[in-house]
């Protein structure tokens, strides 16, 4: 879009500065892409679907605060905002791209940030070594910078303080937009939803019905329960009067035909069931998720994505720690593996994870 052209793209509910406070209303808008803006470059590593996601509030907040900006994120590696995302993406930020080089060398960081235009402000969102020296470096450069270290105290430009980080990471990104802008900003984290999506969703999971989610990862990672206890889950759901619906990433593809065979009465959500349109499916995933009581998901970004329609969700975890990932979703349950003595994710037993999501459709809110 050029020009100042100021198109309401779409109208959420935002929430204050932590998703338990009070309601905003906020709105995204089109993005005037024309002359020397002052710029608010953001430096990543790498973002796939689940990191993209997680970020969405702090760049909405960020685009909140600074309408008249021009907005930049930089990844050094794959940034699912210039890929999967970038329907969401560019309502949010005038410039997404990858394979960025800017921790090639000094010479070479100063050189990619300013060539986006007068750089007012830097945030880095990697905890890690590199957000003090890239301090130093971009110290002459930028107005302001805010890392994410401890306490958020690598910063310049902005008020002095030592500020609590909050325990997940979306929170956190998110908190860094309130240091840059000095003040609390709308957290919000929805997406809009595709009418024909929608619609097709709603052909799917009639309301007749109510349907709780299976969603699994590709085989043999280290993020992946054995799909074998998803029987018994389903299981559960039927108990409990709900219909199963597994959802399938392109990279699940493979796996159609086990949860067919061992899962019969589930519906099937895959590539397949999107005419084999990737970027199809995952708006359809978005839709079915306003649709569903809730669901159990590995930490993947499939389980991200559902979490921005605030479907509850349980989260299945084995070496990674799901509360600095935590999803967006206001209704969260998760069973980690070192709760059973090991970090591998099947150490979780099946009957753990059947009694969560029977408390889950017990207690949940009411949805579909």
């Amino acid at each position: 879009m050029h020009g100042n052209v100021a198109t309401r793209q779409q109208k959420v509910l935002a929430t204050g500065s932590t998703p338990a406070d009070s309601a905003v209303v906020a709105t995204d808008t089109a993005i005037p892409r024309n002359g020397r803006r002052p710029t608010i470059v953001i430096l990543e590593k790498e973002l796939l679907l689940g990191d993209g996601l997680l970020r969405i509030p702090a760049y909405r907040a960020l685009r909140h605060a600074f309408p008249e900006h021009r907005i930049v994120s930089l990844a050094s590696r794959k940034s699912a905002f210039a890929t999967t995302l970038a329907p969401f993406s560019r309502l949010l930020v005038d410039d997404a791209l990858a394979d960025q080089p800017f921790n090639a060398s000094y010479a070479r960081q100063r050189e990619v940030v300013r060539s986006f235009g007068p750089l007012d402000k830097v945030l880095y969102f990697r905890a890690n070594l590199r957000s003090v020296l890239t301090l130093i470096n971009l110290y002459p450069l930028a107005n302001d910078y805010v890392g994410n270290s401890v306490g958020f105290i690598l910063r310049k430009g902005v008020k002095l303080n030592i500020d609590l980080r909050r325990r997940s990471n979306a929170e956190r990104f998110h908190q860094m937009a309130e240091i840059a802008a000095g003040h609390p900003l709308p957290f919000d984290p929805t997406l809009p939803v595709l009418p024909a999506a929608e619609a097709r969703a709603a052909e799917m999971l009639p309301e007749t019905q109510r349907y709780f989610g299976i969603t699994t990862t590709p085989l043999g990672r280290a993020k992946t329960w054995p799909r074998e206890g998803l029987v018994a889950v389903a299981g559960a759901i039927r108990a409990r009067g709900l219909q199963p619906v597994v959802m399938l990433g392109p990279e699940e593809t493979e796996q159609r035909d086990w949860f067919v065979q061992n899962i019969p009465e589930a519906k099937i959500v895959d590539i397949e069931t999107a005419n084999g349109d990737a970027a199809y499916l995952l708006r359809l995933f978005h839709a079915v998720a306003g649709r569903l009581v809730g669901c159990v998901a590995n930490e993947s970004g499939l389980g991200h994505l559902l979490a921005t329609r605030d479907t509850p969700l349980l989260t299945l975890a084995g070496p990674t720690n799901p509360f600095r990932w935590k999803p967006v979703t206001r209704y969260w349950w998760a069973l980690r593996a070192q709760q059973f003595g090991s970090a591998n994710i099947s150490s979780i037993p099946s009957e753990a994870v059947v009694k969560s999501v029977t408390t889950m459709i017990d207690h949940a809110p009411q949805r579909r």
